[in-house]
């Protein structure tokens, strides 16, 4: 979960890449619906289990934000 302020960004995207953040297996961008709380929740499927570096970038015209991760996906059984 992001708050963003004074200004709402307009698009988010996610890149995701291999654990060194070298390699890019994903960028996924979206239009963002502007509301008056001003908070954005992020959310992305992973195909298969593992350990992914992910770089969100919030932005609008004039600006942009970046916040980076390296987060572990487990797998789970289905059912």
């Amino acid at each position: 979960v992001l708050s963003s302020h004074p200004s709402l960004p307009t698009d988010v995207c996610t890149v995701v890449s291999d654990p060194t953040c070298q390699v890019s297996k994903s960028v996924v961008c979206d239009p963002i619906i502007v509301t008056d709380e001003c908070l954005l929740t992020i959310r992305r499927a992973f195909e298969e289990p593992g350990t992914y570096c992910i770089n969100i970038t919030l932005g609008d015209e004039t600006s942009q934000a970046l916040a980076s991760a390296l987060i572990s996906v487990n797998g789970g059984e289905s059912t």
